[in-house]
């Protein structure tokens, strides 16, 4: 039992160093762009779309539960709900993710039927801190699936042995 016990907890500490650097990752994704023909500059940021602010958000909200959850006294009442909450914050993770995984693809291929340029090949720091913070996240994601099949075998698995 205490071997299940350090597994859940290197999980969660893994889960929060995941999330956290994608946060860190994302939260610096910024890059200026000068345009000499015309002399125009602009600057590209994670803020510029929603989906990427959500990512940003629920990470956050992930390594803060995951730094929490471990500060939980091992009988206390709150661990029944860990299955629960560990279920909503692996699907925000997916949803988040995936709303992130799309624009990144737009905004590096571009949408040649809308005569949209991509804009990675301008900006590609930008564009490699913003794949970064998306894998780092997407490690997360892993990790809180491995996470709540733990806890739905530990849930269930005196029901199957008596």
């Amino acid at each position: 039992m205490a071997a299940k016990n350090q597994c859940t907890f290197g999980l969660r500490i893994t889960g929060c160093v995941a999330t956290l650097s994608a946060a860190l990752a994302l939260a610096t994704a910024r890059q200026s762009v000068h345009f000499s023909d015309v002399n125009v500059s602009i600057q590209v940021g994670y803020s510029d779309l929603m989906c990427y602010m959500c990512l940003l958000v629920v990470n956050v909200i992930v390594c803060v539960y995951s730094f929490a959850i471990n500060l939980l006294p091992k009988k206390s009442l709150l661990w029944r709900s860990v299955v629960v909450i560990d279920a909503m914050l692996m699907v925000l993770l997916a949803s988040s993710n995936s709303a992130a995984l799309s624009a990144i693809c737009l905004e590096r291929n571009g949408n040649f039927h809308a005569g949209w340029r991509g804009i990675c090949g301008l900006a590609p720091q930008y564009c490699d801190h913003i794949i970064g913070a998306i894998a780092a996240s997407y490690l997360g994601f892993v990790i809180y699936m491995i996470l709540l099949l733990l806890a739905i075998n530990n849930l269930l698995n005196p029901l199957l042995v008596q």
